[in-house]
């Protein structure tokens, strides 16, 4: 089992649009391409990162299905419209794989 996780920093006064941008993209991921993302943010710590994740069956399947929702020109879009929404270069992904 492959699990993604990434995260960002959300800019100063950004938080509902930041919030509301990854409840819209993780919807629109999951109706186009059947890959279920969920958003969380920390209940402790810093309060203003959000945080974004899938579990995929294998390291296969993971590039498969990102390769997918990074070529859809609809996430791009919105993708790009919410780039105000966050810090530049807090962006933090991890690849995991269960043991």
């Amino acid at each position: 089992m492959i699990t993604w996780i990434r995260s960002a920093a959300i800019a100063s006064g950004k938080l509902p649009d930041a919030f509301a941008f990854v409840k819209s993209a993780a919807k629109l991921i999951e109706e186009k391409h059947n890959i279920k993302i969920t958003a969380s943010r920390p209940l402790a710590g810093n309060p203003t990162r959000v945080f974004w994740y899938s579990t995929h069956d294998d390291l296969q399947a993971y590039e498969r299905e990102h390769q997918k929702i990074n070529t859809d020109p609809e996430f791009q879009k919105m993708l790009g419209g919410a780039s105000d929404c966050f810090i530049a270069g807090t962006t933090h992904d991890e690849i995991l794989q269960t043991i």
